[in-house]
């Protein structure tokens, strides 16, 4: 039995996600499969951000919440 999950909404360029499926399709993943991969990688310091989410074009929703 795989544990609880919670849903994660973001918001991506059009073209980003464009790259993103089409990649996850040549290797065989899901979406939710490449992005969990992709978090855990980067909370066990695997991979780093090289600059910061505000320079990505996007800003946040009215969903986040400072301090989280």
């Amino acid at each position: 039995m795989s544990a609880p999950a919670k849903q994660l909404n973001i918001r991506l360029p059009e073209a980003t996600h464009r790259r993103l499926k089409a990649r996850c399709a040549m290797d065989g993943l899901t979406l939710a499969e490449a992005v969990d991969e992709l978090v855990l990688d980067y909370l066990e310091g695997k991979v780093r951000l090289t600059s910061p989410p505000a320079k990505s074009g996007l800003t946040p929703g009215p969903e986040s919440s400072p301090g989280l």
